[in-house]
């Protein structure tokens, strides 16, 4: 029997931070429940380029700290909205704006676009495991060490682990995975509960020059990888203590 493979890449993706009347279409193949993707300082809605792109990227890129351990560079806001729009393009993946309330809450002419304190990101929803990786987590400069990144972990491992009867999707599972020397990214999902499943996986992630890492040889590809660790936490960890601590934390912050 013969074959063929007609395979052919995608045309490069349009992307723009043009408003547009026409409604964002975030192409997920979920149930979004956006009452309980909150708490009483921050809220994730999913992030439009219009709205959240250039204030997102301008925070992001005024120190190279932001963005050291994550694994992709923005060398332009193109490279960025192009990064978007693969996280939109795939409906198992869905990207986040996250919006400090409390700033929004002030009135006085501020809008949501003023209020972008981070992005969020789900990585490879699967009905079938009923599990998810959250990935991208970036807490912009002037929102890190504050509430921000504690009730934003908070609401999306509500959304994912609480029962529907509680407003979430009751998934067993959700995964972190960090730069294995990215010492706070492992600090903060240990701190919302997640419990450490493999300290080090190896050649987990290819890396571009520019990036911290271990070189890897022209006929692996070329540029640079790096190691990661695994964290989770999963629904019996949840209903056996990790709600209440998460409740906690969110009270406290």
């Amino acid at each position: 029997m013969s074959f063929t493979n007609l395979y052919q890449p995608p045309s490069p993706p349009v992307v723009t931070t043009d408003p547009t009347e026409e409604r964002y279409d975030i192409n997920f193949a979920y149930p979004l429940h956006l009452s309980i993707l909150q708490t009483a300082k921050v809220k994730l809605v999913p992030f439009i380029p219009s709205v959240h792109a250039v204030p997102f990227y301008t925070s992001a890129t005024k120190t190279p700290d932001t963005m050291r351990f994550i694994p992709f560079t923005f060398h332009t806001i193109n490279d960025f909205l192009v990064h978007a729009e693969g996280f939109r393009s795939k409906p198992d993946y869905l990207m986040f704006a996250i919006i400090d309330k409390l700033k929004l809450n002030q009135g006085g002419g501020i809008e949501e676009k003023d209020c972008v304190a981070g992005v969020l990101g789900l990585l490879g929803m699967s009905q079938a495991k009923r599990s998810v990786e959250f990935g991208p987590v970036i807490v912009l400069p002037e929102y890190q060490r504050t509430h921000v990144s504690t009730h934003a972990i908070a609401a999306a491992m509500r959304y994912i682990l609480e029962v529907p009867a509680l407003g979430g999707l009751g998934w067993r599972r959700v995964q972190w995975t960090a730069n294995a020397d990215n010492a706070a990214s492992i600090r903060c999902a240990e701190r919302m509960g997640m419990k450490m499943e493999a300290s080090v996986l190896r050649w987990s992630y290819c890396l571009g020059e520019e990036k911290e890492g271990m070189d890897a040889p022209a006929e692996r590809g070329g540029g640079k990888g790096r190691h990661s660790s695994l964290l989770a936490v999963c629904w019996d960890d949840w209903e056996n203590g990790v709600r209440d601590h998460v409740t906690r934390l969110v009270e406290r912050r």
